[in-house]
């Protein structure tokens, strides 16, 4: 009779275990890739490489925010109080970076300081500009669409 009731107590506790064992505490959550520095410089700091930045942005841009995206791709917001531009920079692997899953109207392919840019948008405008060189994947989106040339102008601004 003993055996049997350890025998019962025993499986009663594996069970109990192995139901316990699958559950991730309360509030747990993967981590997250995006880092928020003060600086560009502290951002290349910790993604440990340097990246070129736009110099053509329109009148009135400024830095607002900067981030790395999983220490690989450094990202760079700027705004001008009402419209922003996002900037994406990380090592070549040939992936578009941009994190926009959007299907554009339109689609067209200019040579840029001789790269293939692959501007998408819509009525005339753009919003997405994606491009890769041998050291950097890079991407720029317009959360207000522009004008092609003033894409144009921003990307020839970005040499590396």
């Amino acid at each position: 009779m003993k055996k049997w009731i350890i025998c019962l107590a025993a499986v009663i506790a594996l069970s109990m275990l192995s139901a316990c064992a699958g559950r991730k505490p309360a509030g747990s959550r993967l981590p997250n890739p995006i880092e928020e520095y003060e600086t560009l410089e502290d951002a290349q700091a910790a993604a440990g490489f340097e990246i070129p930045t736009p110099a053509g942005l329109p009148e009135g841009y400024a830095l607002e925010a900067v981030t790395t995206i999983a220490k690989n791709t450094i990202q760079l917001i700027y705004t001008d109080g009402q419209n922003d531009l996002t900037y994406r920079c990380g090592k070549a692997d040939g992936s578009d970076i941009s994190g926009d899953y959007n299907a554009y109207d339109e689609e067209e392919t200019a040579d840029v300081n001789g790269n293939a840019v692959l501007m998408k948008g819509a009525d005339g405008s753009r919003s997405l500009a994606v491009w890769q060189d041998d050291a950097f994947s890079y991407s720029l989106h317009a959360a207000s669409p522009l004008s092609k040339e003033q894409l144009v102008k921003i990307v020839e601004s970005v040499k590396n």
